[in-house]
């Protein structure tokens, strides 16, 4: 059976804390980046299954590269000068629906439910991961005080493994495991995989995460009241 886009809608709440005009800007142009790179590669077996299905003949090698899938995909989404929600279709892109400003206050979004469920796996390791970075400073201070040499290579060899943690349980998530077994399943070889997964997966987690250490971001969950609030489009 060929892999169906995700298309049902829900709404989530993200909740943080007040920041500075610019600060809170950048915060909400990352949750669109990290939304737009998740549900691309959610989305990324469907495309591949409408194309080999026009098109079955085979995928690997040089006509693989020829028939421009996913090597052009894969350079569209390196470009960092053009937003990843420009290669959504209007009726997929994240819509602010609602806030709430208080401290903390929240964000309400509607959106593609799956990428939401992403979210809620997500925004709670890059706080804890902040939690552990001040946990490990703080460690650090201490051993300084104590006359160690060493807490600078310390710190920076634990936040590596922390980032690598992340993004290890990053490609676990159920949504983006099973797109990235499919696209394995069609040939699509490692290295394009991985250059995927990181430009639109890693790279917009990695943008997402100062703003967890700073507050602005501090949980996310479902929002039951409008989850079934019908879509509006302009």
């Amino acid at each position: 059976m060929m892999p169906k886009r995700e298309t049902t809608q829900s709404t989530i709440r993200i909740y943080g804390n007040l920041g500075h005009v610019h600060d809170v800007a950048a915060c909400l142009e990352a949750i669109e980046q990290t939304y737009s790179g998740a549900l691309l590669f959610i989305n990324l077996p469907a495309s591949l299954e409408r194309l080999l299905y026009r098109d079955p003949s085979p995928r690997f090698g040089r006509e693989y590269y020829l028939n421009g899938w996913p090597p052009r995909f894969v350079d569209n989404y390196s470009d960092r000068r053009r937003p990843l929600y420009e290669h959504l279709l209007p009726k997929d892109k994240l819509v602010l629906h609602s806030a709430k400003f208080n401290s903390p206050g929240s964000w309400a979004f509607q959106g593609i439910r799956k990428v939401f469920e992403y979210f809620l796996d997500l925004i709670p390791r890059l706080v804890s991961s902040d939690n552990l970075r001040q946990a490990t400073v703080d460690a650090h201070e201490h051993q300084k005080d104590a006359g160690y040499r060493n807490e600078h290579e310390n710190e920076r060899l634990a936040l590596e493994n922390e980032r690598m943690r992340i993004e290890n349980d990053i490609l676990e998530v159920k949504a983006i495991s099973d797109a990235m077994l499919l696209l394995e399943r069609h040939g699509v070889p490692d290295e394009q995989r991985a250059r995927l997964a990181t430009s639109l997966l890693l790279r917009p987690a990695k943008d997402l995460r100062p703003f967890a250490q700073d507050g602005l971001l501090t949980k996310a969950e479902m929002d039951r009241d409008e989850e079934q609030t019908p879509r509006k489009h302009s």
